[in-house]
């Protein structure tokens, strides 16, 4: 689903559902917020879920807590990815269920750093 379709489905459930929407969210994310966080992870995010957090941060929505940017967040996308150990796979965690269960992206793009030296 793009964001503008997750938009209207999340307006939708919001006026039928007004207590899935009652607790507080994360502010929204800059693109400074972003890009700290995918530095941090060493990965880039994909740009649904960069334009997600920018227009709606992270929050609780219905069942399940999606990620925030936000690294002091309870609710940190950074937290999230630490406690599941699912990078080194290629898997970047953006939300949960509260039953242990990880929603996420396969095949992420992972940022690595080039080391190596040649004397050549």
């Amino acid at each position: 689903m793009q964001v503008d379709g997750f938009v209207s489905t999340v307006e939708d459930a919001r006026s039928s559902h007004p207590v899935w929407f009652g607790l507080e969210s994360d502010a929204l994310a800059s693109s400074d917020d972003v890009g700290a966080a995918e530095a941090a992870l060493g990965v880039e995010f994909p740009s649904a879920y960069r334009e997600f957090v920018m227009r709606f941060g992270g929050r609780y929505f219905a069942f399940a807590t999606i990620a925030s940017v936000d690294l002091e967040s309870d609710w940190s996308i950074l937290t999230l990815n630490e406690r599941a150990d699912l990078l080194k796979e290629g898997f970047l965690a953006v939300a949960e269920n509260g039953v242990g269960e990880r929603i996420g992206i396969s095949s992420c793009v992972l940022r690595t750093t080039d080391t190596s030296h040649s004397d050549k």
